[in-house]
């Protein structure tokens, strides 16, 4: 006997990430030797992210080296499809405080 499902196979996972950028220089780094290792990326938008990577604010540099792809590997019976991400600075964002903290 074969059990049929109505649910289907793709699922969106909606996720917000804040991160604190602690070392500048760090991160335009990795987004400079990301751009470096992107062998498919063409000649001119190579060029404009190497640009922004030098220019822009830190969060063009963040989102080059950010890998939702790899998010779930070595996850079983998971295929990510696609995945998409920008990433812009946020001023008005405030750290939760920690009671435990002291």
């Amino acid at each position: 006997m074969t059990v049929e499902t109505t649910q289907t196979r793709y699922v969106r996972i909606p996720a917000e990430i804040v991160v604190e950028v602690v070392d500048e220089a760090a991160v335009r780094a990795a987004a400079r030797a990301a751009v470096d290792a992107a062998t498919d990326m063409p000649e001119e938008e190579r060029a404009e992210a190497l640009e922004r990577i030098a220019s822009e604010d830190i969060a063009d540099a963040v989102a080059l080296v950010v890998n939702l792809d790899g998010l779930l590997d070595g996850t079983e019976g998971i295929e990510v499809v696609e995945a998409t991400w920008s990433a812009e600075e946020d001023e008005d964002y405030e750290p939760f405080e920690d009671d435990d903290e002291d």
